[in-house]
């Protein structure tokens, strides 16, 4: 469940992946670079309502018929900043906890919501918020104000020791897939205590330490609940199939009777840069060498968020060029475009002759794209494919391969390999076209 994306940074990343053909035919017609000039795209807007409840719930309201469905997403102000000394992990153990049951719905929470198809019922956690959201079929838009509101006003008084004891270790088991029993998990944290030091409100990983999530007892959890979890500290935004001023209604019934508690105040850290650059080595038992690069960023939407989201585009995304360890001395031996299409933006590999390769086993930072196969279509050049459980196979100008990890591929010919690769959520797209 936990999600720890809440400060923005840049890093510099080197990613690889190897090829397998598929169906030659039916290939789409090669892709057109996009053109230097595009017409100006008006800003997009979207009609909310934004109020605010006695009791200091602040909602926010968008109508959209066109389907009927309706999304319900409440956003708790309080994450790891928040968290008292040796309390780490409280925000995110409180994400658990929020499924484990409430006065009035019981432990039925997770039955409810799939006895009315509903979808995409979960939580997140980041270092500023917590979060719980659910989409449903719009005729059921009362039924879920009625367990949300049940939770956030009557969670705790369920609440006993046998349920935390439970989700507790639930939280210390991710904890170990997530960082001790990790490749590159103690790297991972490392980065985050290099980046943010013991005294920031974002030391240390959100899902907190060991140490203290075992020392949590039932009364700080219950003060951490009061503290917190009140409706003058959430915003409900609620979007979809729905009448305004009946939703405004059903809001008020099950919300607006809710216990009027203070917001706490909100913790403010400037931002400052790091006064000097860090370097750290952290020796894991893996078979590969990762090499991370972070920066300390200024906030998300502050005068220079724009202008670092350019800075990460051009160093990360566009005309990247990368080297293989044989090739060290050749640096220009592999480029990547980004390229704007129609159908939206794809990756345009230029490699040259001799070139060979293997699919990673990691990407450097942040993403696992290499871990999934990939659509890819061939502009010209010729590429052989060596799995490792097949014949080896030479595909050229026209043909649609997939991309896929564990295979070894190499440039044949005399001329440049050029080939687009399609993410795989667009590779549908492009292959039913």
């Amino acid at each position: 469940m936990m999600n720890a994306r809440a400060i923005r940074g840049a890093a510099l990343l080197s990613v690889c992946a190897t090829l397998r053909v598929g169906n030659a035919s039916g290939a789409p017609a090669p892709l057109a670079p996009a053109a230097s000039e595009s017409p100006e795209v008006p800003a997009a807007t979207i009609p909310f309502e934004k109020f605010k409840l006695p009791n200091g719930l602040t909602v926010i309201l968008h109508s959209d018929r066109s389907l009927p469905l309706v999304a319900v997403n409440i956003w708790y102000h309080v994450g790891p900043q928040n968290e008292p000394r040796h309390r780490s992990g409280f925000a995110h153990l409180f994400e658990h906890l929020m499924f484990e049951g409430s006065k009035h719905v019981g432990h039925e929470f997770d039955h409810i919501l799939e006895s009315i198809g509903a979808t995409n019922s979960n939580a997140t956690t980041s270092w500023d918020r917590t979060d719980y959201f659910e989409t449903a079929p719009s005729e059921n838009l009362e039924l879920l104000f009625w367990l949300e509101s049940d939770r956030m006003g009557f969670m705790i008084d369920t609440l006993t020791q046998e349920r935390l004891d439970v989700q507790r270790d639930v939280v210390k088991n991710e904890r170990r897939q997530s960082y001790e029993n990790q490749p590159y998990g103690p790297s991972s944290l490392a980065m985050l205590n290099t980046l943010f030091p013991e005294g920031h409100p974002y030391h240390g990983a959100v899902i907190g330490s060991m140490e203290d999530l075992t020392s949590a007892s039932l009364s700080d959890v219950v003060e951490f609940f009061r503290q917190y979890y009140a409706p003058s500290n959430a915003t409900l935004c609620i979007a979809g199939d729905l009448d305004v001023a009946e939703a405004k209604a059903l809001i008020t019934r099950y919300f607006g009777s809710l216990s009027d508690r203070p917001r706490p105040e909100a913790k403010r850290t400037p931002y400052a840069p790091l006064t000097q650059p860090e370097r750290v080595v952290v020796k894991e038992p893996v078979s590969l060498a990762q090499v991370a690069v972070g920066y300390r960023a200024p906030p998300a939407y502050s005068a220079d968020d724009a202008a670092l989201e350019v800075a990460m585009e051009v160093l990360a995304a566009s005309k990247v060029n990368f080297d293989s360890p044989d090739e060290r001395r050749e640096p220009d031996k592999t480029q990547v475009d980004m390229v704007k299409t129609p159908k939206g933006t794809v990756a345009r590999f230029t490699l040259q002759p001799g070139w060979t390769w293997e699919s990673c086993i990691k990407p450097i930072v942040g993403t696992e794209s290499c871990q999934v196969d990939h659509l890819g279509y061939v502009e010209s050049g010729r590429i052989k494919i060596m799995p490792d459980d097949g014949e080896a196979m030479v595909y050229g100008a026209g043909d649609v391969y997939v991309l896929e990890p564990g295979h070894m591929a190499e440039v044949v010919g005399d001329e440049p390999f050029v080939c687009y690769e399609f993410e795989s959520t667009a590779a549908e797209k492009y292959a039913s076209a």
